[in-house]
């Protein structure tokens, strides 16, 4: 959900499904639906915390150097957060209408990161 905090677990492990201890990096790579990039730096294993704020596809992609990690990049669905009504808004509003005639309205609806 879009403006929620995940904790990503980084668990480097040799080729023989063993933990590797000693100091290692990885680099990770968050791009969202805007093609906006989030680049950080995960040294050993611990825990990489990203927070989306826009819904749609964003691609993960972990690297130990240059080498990408198995499985990687990863696509991410990322859903739309509550909507907030403080932050929806009228779309083309009219300034009048006649009496006894029908019209519309359109409300465009977004959670409180737009």
């Amino acid at each position: 959900v879009s403006g929620t905090s995940r904790g990503l677990k980084i668990a480097p492990f040799d080729m023989f499904g063993n933990p590797i201890t000693r100091s290692t990096s990885f680099n990770l790579n968050l791009i969202d639906p805007q093609s906006n990039s989030q680049a950080s730096t995960v040294a050993g294993s611990a825990v990489a915390t990203v927070a989306p704020t826009l819904a749609g596809m964003y691609s993960l992609s972990v690297k130990f150097g240059n080498v990408a990690v198995a499985g990687s990049p990863l696509a991410l669905q990322v859903y739309a957060g509550v909507l907030s009504p403080a932050a929806c808004s009228l779309v083309n509003p009219t300034a009048g209408v006649a009496r006894n005639a029908p019209f519309s309205v359109s409300i465009r609806a977004v959670d409180s990161y737009g």
